[in-house]
């Protein structure tokens, strides 16, 4: 026979599995896509909700002031398409710079502005938008050169000497493709990181982009070091390293349409002209000569400058 005891067991199963439909029911209807969290929704979908913006610290493309507020190249001229957009102010989330295209990815952030270069391999992985400028690699180095560092080859035939690169840039692509490899390559998180190494002599150069080395050169001095002058840029797929920074989306996110459409209108304007030279760029890299041209929404290869494949339609800068 069935005891009190179990009989008052079955029931208490019986009401805590009623009590725990009602709450995943209760739970359904409180995350319909009527309340969904903001940070879930578009940017342009007309509720007003911002975009999650994943950038990394590597001033002049982005850094935080004094007062902590995201700024930079690629936020401003982020900012700058935001009142045509109809789109409010972003949710800045920091992140280092390897992680960017991860995070996008897995749809934790919507739109990357850090200065991060157009490249075949990224394409593959995100959507980019046109690109805001064409910057070549400088090379970091200890005051007066000591050791007399002009190219990158000039690195790969010393085996005592060692570079640092950023984690997942191209400058670290073109240094192995250039034969040098881990422990001679010293691969770091932050730019920050590649200033302290050169100091500290735990590395005898860091190669980065030129805006971003001329601004550290600018701020900290002979403290910092000094960029090698001349400095023949390094080679990556046979073809002469071109940086071209630009805005990165999930692929398939319909937004970029409306963000390279925008920035098209931007770029090349006065008001474009003057916040990217504030920021260190010279007028050379912000307006590249016709011959090599600028490719709509990272239609176009990062080091030639010739297309391929459909590119949005947009005016160039």
């Amino acid at each position: 026979m069935i005891g009190r005891a179990t009989v008052a067991w079955v029931g208490l199963l019986l009401l805590t599995a009623l009590t725990c439909a009602w709450l995943v029911l209760s739970g359904a209807g409180l995350t319909g896509s009527d309340t969904a969290h903001p940070a879930m929704q578009g940017a342009s979908d007309g509720r007003g909700a911002p975009l999650r913006v994943g950038y990394s610290i590597e001033p002049p493309y982005a850094y935080l002031d004094a007062s902590g507020q995201v700024q930079g190249e690629s936020p401003e001229v982020l900012r700058a398409l935001l009142g045509p957009l109809g789109w409010p102010e972003p949710v800045w989330l920091h992140l280092r710079f390897g992680q960017l295209l991860h995070e996008l990815q897995m749809g934790r952030i919507d739109l990357i502005a850090s200065g991060m270069f157009i490249t075949p391999q990224r394409q593959r992985v995100a959507a980019f938008s046109r690109p805001t400028a064409m910057v070549s690699p400088a090379l970091l180095v200890a005051p007066f050169n000591p050791q007399g560092l002009h190219r990158l080859q000039d690195i790969v035939v010393r085996r005592d000497l060692k570079l640092a690169v950023l984690s997942g840039s191209v400058e670290l692509e073109a240094a192995r493709q250039a034969g040098l490899h881990e422990p001679r390559l010293l691969v770091l998180q932050e730019a920050q990181h590649g200033l302290s190494a050169v100091q500290a002599r735990q590395a005898d150069a860091f190669m980065l982009s030129g805006p971003s080395l001329r601004w550290a050169v600018r701020l900290g001095g002979n403290s910092v070091g000094e960029l090698a002058d001349p400095f023949e840029a390094p080679l990556l797929q046979d073809q002469p390293l071109i940086g071209r920074p630009a805005y990165a989306m999930r692929l398939g996110d319909a937004r970029l349409v409306q963000l390279d459409e925008a920035l098209g209108q931007f770029l090349g304007t006065p008001a474009h002209l003057a916040l990217a030279t504030r920021y260190g760029f010279s007028y050379d890299e912000i307006m590249p000569p016709p011959a090599l041209g600028i490719p709509a929404a990272g239609a176009g290869s990062f080091a030639t400058g010739t297309t391929s494949g459909p590119a949005l339609q947009g005016r160039r800068p």
